[in-house]
């Protein structure tokens, strides 16, 4: 239990809180959330349940996913993101099977008019 939160998200649905909209999206008893920020839409879940909702879910300016288990890694492209920050084990694998630089960061910020034109790939470290 979080004392003094501000919201309690019970499962799938759309909520907003102090601006920011948030939608739930089930993935076979997870789930992954997709947040608009500032102009800024986020997708927040893990590889593998991202990978089974992708087709349900429109493009992005920031994917962040937990890299804890193999999954098709290309399904992470087809959300057309700005930035895809990972984290988990398997973070360093999921950049280079992207072909993509790998960026390594303690913390990431950015707006709407920050956002790099080519897609960016980031691991937390």
């Amino acid at each position: 239990k979080i004392e003094g939160s501000r919201i309690t998200i019970k499962g799938p649905g759309e909520y907003e809180v102090g601006g920011i909209k948030i939608s739930l999206i089930p993935a076979e008893g997870k789930a992954v959330a997709r947040l608009n920020v500032d102009n800024v839409s986020v997708i927040v879940g893990s590889g593998s349940s991202i990978e089974k909702i992708k087709d349900k879910i429109e493009g992005s300016n920031i994917v962040v996913f937990n890299a804890e288990s193999e999954f098709n890694y290309s399904s992470l492209s087809s959300l057309e993101a700005s930035v895809i920050i990972a984290y988990g084990k398997l973070r360093e694998e999921v950049g280079k099977s992207l072909g993509k630089e790998v960026v390594s960061v303690s913390k990431f910020s950015t707006t709407a008019d920050k956002l790099p034109t080519e897609m960016q790939f980031v691991i937390l470290s």
